[in-house]
């Protein structure tokens, strides 16, 4: 039962808003935003502004704001409810009996939370009906109660739409289902690092509440000194007296207010062991247990529960920021770190130098060598910097780390670099990543002379075996042959060379690959494995399974490519190397997709691409890119593959990576030549032909001459078709390509029917469909099949090949069901490149109605009808409305802040029923977005008018007719009778009994009696005082010669006239009666 203590209103009243708190929109911005999540924490340490930027929103938003002022004495459960219900109730004063009676019915330590949260949801249902924010301030004071945790986690997930809970914290919180709401897109949030004050805040804060101005740039050495920490700002403000002065005097005086308020406030006030630790691990920078274990304790020879220092500092919030999403690593906040660090350095020096030296060996034990070079620049030992990149220069590029290796590089000088070959070929490497491939060529050329002049053989060997990819990179591929041969030769008789021998190897294995000649590049790879081998090199052997696994898959071995890929990353990630996986999760999702398991495929895909945007790696982003364009063409979502292989050339370009480029070009030619676009395939192919007789690569140029069969079909050229087919499809099979051999296959088999040259045609089916089954060749067989459909299907009643047929459109049926239900799985999975999204079915026309899949939108699922009106509005209006406009239909006679709140809440409830995605918002227009997958019958129906009107041939244009007639299924939108819907609704209307009068004008002509009859009585449900309608009928009885039914149509117009309109028949009407039964008489 609830203990009888006396609620103290003070801790549930909002804070009033001090005249000296600064308004900051940036923030009150991101809050409106995040109101569309049930949890929104805002987490920083102390003085970062978190309780004032809420106080701030609650006096400048118009939704109902419940405070809760937490203490320690919170921490007791029964308590901690009694102010979290009372909180709502002094804002919604009916609400809260019901759960306050739950409450008090039970000891708290009996109490049924499942049912008291379900009491709360429901008190809250009954009694508050618009959206309110509770706010829990200073949440951290509670210490982790896990019962209060479980509590507010159980009712956040259960609690209806309109509750949101805003917490803030100094600590991270440790709710139990965390991950899953977030995973529910439920939880948002505000961190430091949107709290930190930027320059332009920084200059209103001094301008408006300290009144000492300052400028732009002064702002900006605030912000970088203090990382936007407001007490840092306030201190500074006060050792500031009549202006900023110059940068040194504010650096000084600054500094020194800041460090005595954190030596005052904060270090000093730990316990000694908490500040000797904390003085330590400043000069580690980004730490973890092990690391200050091994590091600081051997420096200092300190043995101590280094686990547990390092939970007190996060856990107490000391100014401690993550370096990843689980706090494993972490550093100090910027400012705090500088004053720690030269707390130890002016209190403790040996012992800051012995932690740095032992920090040195530390990283150098474990090959860090970015870390050893930030050590050795501090120190300032050049010497040591020179020999650091000689030694580990040739791994940084093996492992793709030259960004890195380029800032140190560039920390040389210019006379180090030209005078000493091994850097100017590293240099070189560098140049080539930041896709300047030329400048990489002539610096390794110019080491080359160097090495050549020094007869430096290990030297030479590794700067040909760099030459030889850049040469293969700009296309050259004989030039890039020759340096691959010449690093063989010089490495191939010297043990002690064996690393670059088979780097050699494996030089002379990627040219063959990209030239097309697989079994060839295999032999070489395997040779190189060997090597590798023999002499224990794991990395580089892991290196070769990735390149062999690329050859097994285009042989169409797939088991053999998965194999090698999958060894080849648990390598990897054994040693948690970043830079290999994405092109492995890559290489792996290809071989996935052509083994059909496409949704795996994907999330491989994915993940590679976040792996390699991460590493900066923009080659492999880019083939990334293009393996989803590949993944998203097989599964019919033509417009996105598109939009995968533009975004995929843009990354090819800026690392000029030629076969990329190359096969980018293709792919989007055949793109083209799936959408029918056979001038834009054919730009593609001709650019794409000057790229492969540059480079001499024989696969490039089979793959072109595929491609240019391809729009030699599709433009009607059978036999010039058939001569590049014969070509290709003996090439492709004769090395191995089975993807271009099934295509190359296919299509000649069509050109075979068209030329009439019937038996080799069927022998070429035969066979095709003989090893469609194949593991190798099923998918990709069955890919091409599927893209040649709409070609299939004008071959499908060829007498000879009926039962070819017969037995490709059943592969093809089973194909759909296997692609449809991978587009259902990836269309929620995609992130980067958004798959083709859900079908909706809208219907405006005798009932407003929205399916989405198989489920139709009840009002309970808008919440109210204006949510779904809304929705309708943004139909009616493609070119968009902006709030306002909305705002004079929905709420004329609302304030502004009145409308910014129905209408968010409209907003809000509409994208809930329907989806985000439907709606846009981009420039302060609201858009119904047409790029969804979805059908919408007025569309259809002014769509199926138009190719009427414009249609010549009379059975295609009553084709039209009948498909608009059919789609009017009554007035349009007849639930909403607001002037926005009625000039439409007639609008409809006519177009549609315009559309019957044609058709049934058709129908007579056709002698189609019955069918006129049928449409004009329909027609006449919509308007029965149509006269035009009324005519119609009379014309088709005449026809029929039943006088009876001509006169009782005249007598029921000139009934319907009077008692509806109180009117006559025209003249026209009764002039066309008179006529008609002076005709049957």
């Amino acid at each position: 039962m609830i203990e009888n203590f006396q609620i103290a209103q003070t801790k549930l009243i909002t804070p009033q808003r001090r005249k000296e708190l600064l308004s900051r929109p940036r923030l009150l911005e991101m809050m409106s935003d995040l109101l569309d999540f049930r949890l929104i924490i805002v987490a920083a340490p102390a003085g970062y502004g978190k309780t004032s930027l809420l106080i701030d929103f609650a006096s400048q938003f118009d939704w109902p704001v419940c405070w809760y002022s937490l203490d320690p004495l919170d921490q007791d459960f029964e308590r901690f409810l009694a102010y979290f219900i009372h909180s709502i109730k002094f804002k919604f004063p009916e609400f809260g009996d019901a759960s306050l009676r739950v409450l008090e019915s039970s000891p708290v330590d009996q109490l049924n939370q499942d049912f008291l949260i379900s009491t709360l949801t429901n008190d809250i249902y009954d009694h508050i009906t618009e959206h309110f924010v509770i706010v829990l301030d200073d949440y951290h004071l509670l210490k982790s109660n896990p019962v209060i945790d479980q509590f507010l986690s159980n009712f956040i997930q259960r609690a209806d739409d309109n509750c949101h809970i805003v917490i803030t914290s100094r600590k991270l919180l440790t709710f139990p289902d965390l991950p899953l709401m977030v995973a529910r897109s439920q939880v948002g949030g505000l961190s430091v690092e949107e709290l930190a004050f930027l320059p332009d805040e920084i200059e209103e804060l001094f301008d408006k509440i300290f009144n000492k101005p300052i400028n732009s740039d002064e702002a900006l050495l605030l912000a970088t000194r203090t990382e936007g920490w407001i007490t840092g700002l306030l201190l500074t403000s006060q050792m500031l007296k009549s202006g900023m002065g110059d940068q040194i005097k504010v650096s000084r005086a600054s500094g020194i207010g800041l460090y005595e308020y954190l030596a005052q406030q904060v270090l000093d006030q730990q316990p000694d062991y908490i500040r000797d630790f904390m003085l330590n691990s400043s000069i580690l920078e980004e730490f973890n247990a092990a690391m200050c274990k091994e590091v600081i304790g051997k420096a200092l020879q300190k043995q101590q529960k280094w686990g547990d220092l390092l939970y007190h500092v996060i856990q107490h919030n000391l100014f401690v920021l993550p370096v990843d999403d689980e706090y494993s690593w972490v550093r100090y906040h910027h400012l705090f770190r500088d004053f720690l660090q030269s707390t130890i350095q002016r209190e403790r020096p040996q012992d800051a130098r012995a932690i740095k030296e032992k920090l040195a060996e530390y990283y150098s034990a474990k090959k860090d060598w970015e870390r050893v070079f930030e050590i050795y620049s501090a120190l300032s030992d050049s010497k040591a910097i020179v020999k650091l990149i000689e030694k580990a220069g040739s791994t940084f590029i093996a492992r793709g780390k030259l960004n890195k290796l380029a800032e140190w590089l560039d920390a040389l000088p210019d006379d180090v670099i030209m005078n000493n070959p091994a850097i100017l070929s590293m240099k070189a490497s560098v140049a080539t990543s930041q896709s300047s491939i030329q400048e990489g060529k002539e610096l390794l050329d110019k080491a080359m002379a160097l090495l050549r002049q020094n007869h430096e053989e290990a030297s030479l060997a590794d700067t040909l075996i760099r030459r030889s990819a850049v040469l293969r990179m700009l296309g050259n591929y004989d030039e890039a042959m020759q340096d691959a041969e010449e690093a063989l030769d010089l490495t191939r008789a010297a043990p002690y060379l064996s690393h670059l021998f088979s780097e050699a190897l494996r030089a002379k294995g990627v040219n063959l690959l990209e030239t097309g000649n697989l079994s060839s590049a295999l032999d070489y790879y395997k040779k190189a494995m060997q090597v590798c081998q023999q002499n224990n090199m794991e990395e580089d052997v892991a290196r070769i399974q990735v390149e062999m696994g690329v050859i097994y898959e285009k042989m169409g071995k797939y088991a053999s490519a998965e194999n090698a890929y999958e060894k080849s990353l648990t390598y990897w990630q054994s040693v948690s190397d970043s830079i290999w996986q994405p092109t492995i999760l890559n290489n792996l999702g290809v071989v996935q997709h052509l083994s059909g398991d496409f949704s795996n495929s994907f999330y491989n895909f994915e993940k590679a691409l976040h792996y390699a945007h991460a590493a900066g790696d923009r080659r492999v982003e880019g083939y990334s890119l293009a393996s989803i364009g590949d993944l998203y063409k097989d599964l019919d979502a033509n417009a996105e593959a598109l939009d995968a292989y533009q975004q995929a050339m843009e990354k090819a370009r800026q690392v000029e990576d030629q076969f990329l480029i190359f096969y980018l070009k293709m792919a989007r030619a055949r793109m083209n030549l799936i959408d029918r676009q056979y001038k834009k395939a054919e730009m593609q192919i001709r650019s794409a032909q000057s790229v492969a007789k540059k480079s001499g690569s024989s696969y490039e140029i089979n793959k072109y001459r595929l491609e240019q069969a391809a729009l030699d079909f599709a433009n009607k050229e059978y036999l010039k078709a058939q001569e590049q087919l014969q070509i290709t499809s003996s090439y492709f099979k004769d090395e191995g390509f089975v993807e271009d051999g099934v295509r190359s296959e296919i299509l000649l088999f069509l050109c075979l029917i068209k030329t009439g040259d019937y038996p080799q045609a069927e022998n070429t089916i035969k066979n095709f469909l003989n090893h469609i089954d194949d593991p190798d060749r099923n998918i990709p067989s069955l890919s091409i099949l599927n893209e040649l459909k709409q070609d299939l299907n004008s071959f499908s009643n060829i007498k000879e090949f009926k039962t070819y047929f017969s037995d490709i459109f059943s592969y093809l049926d089973d194909y759909q069901t296997l692609t449809q239900k991978n587009r259902r799985k990836i269309r929620k999975e995609a992130s980067v490149v958004p798959f083709a999204p859900a079908r909706f079915d809208i219907k405006a026309f005798g009932k407003a109605e929205v399916c989405i899949g198989n489920q139709t939108l009840a009002i309970s699922d808008w919440k109210t009808q204006t949510s779904r009106d809304l929705f309708f509005m943004f139909l009616a209006h493609p070119e968009g409305l902006t709030k306002e406009e909305v705002g004079l239909v929905f709420w004329p006679d609302s304030s502004s802040s009145e409308l910014k709140l129905r209408f968010k809440n409209a907003i809000y409830r509409m994208r809930h029923a329907i989806g985000s995605e439907a709606v846009l918002f981009q420039d302060n227009i609201y858009q119904f977005n047409r790029a969804i997958d979805y059908e919408y019958d007025v569309q259809n129906f002014i769509s199926a008018i138009t190719r009427a009107k414009d249609e010549k041939n009379l059975k295609k244009k009553k084709a039209d007719l009948i498909n608009a007639i059919n789609l009017y299924k009554g007035p349009y939108l007849p639930e909403i009778n607001e002037i926005w819907v009625m000039a439409d609704r007639q609008k409809y209307l006519e177009m549609y009994l315009k559309a019957v009068d044609e058709l049934t004008s058709i129908c007579i002509q056709n002698r189609e009696y019955d069918e006129g009859i049928s449409y004009c009585q329909q027609a006449l449900k919509e308007d029965l005082c149509n006269e035009e309608l009324h005519r119609r009928l009379m014309e088709i009885y005449s026809a029929l010669g039943n006088k009876a039914a001509l006169s009782k149509q005249y007598t029921i117009c000139v009934k319907v006239l009077k008692s509806e309109l109180s009117a006559k028949p025209s003249p026209q009407t009764t002039d066309l009666y008179n006529k008609l039964i002076i005709a049957n008489s």
